[in-house]
């Protein structure tokens, strides 16, 4: 499961990477709620590995910046009011 979180933070974030691209923004519209719900996969991965946790972890970092810097990309756009 660690493996799976993994690989969706990665795409969470790359995604993230590319709505920092002015005109771009809108893009995290889409991309929170995704990271969002990557993040409670990483947290559940987390709690129930027992061996190799460095995937799991990895996967809520990843999450967690997308989440957050794609929140803050949208309030300093003006995007929240």
């Amino acid at each position: 499961m660690g493996t799976a979180a993994l690989v969706l933070s990665i795409i969470t974030f790359v995604i993230f990477l590319v709505a920092l691209i002015p005109l771009l923004g809108w893009i995290n519209w889409l991309n929170i709620p995704f990271a969002f719900i990557v993040l409670i996969v990483s947290i559940i991965a987390l709690a129930t590995e027992k061996d190799n946790k460095g995937q799991a972890t990895a996967a809520l970092i990843l999450s967690l910046i997308a989440v957050l810097g794609g929140a803050l990309r949208l309030i300093l756009g003006l995007g929240i009011f």
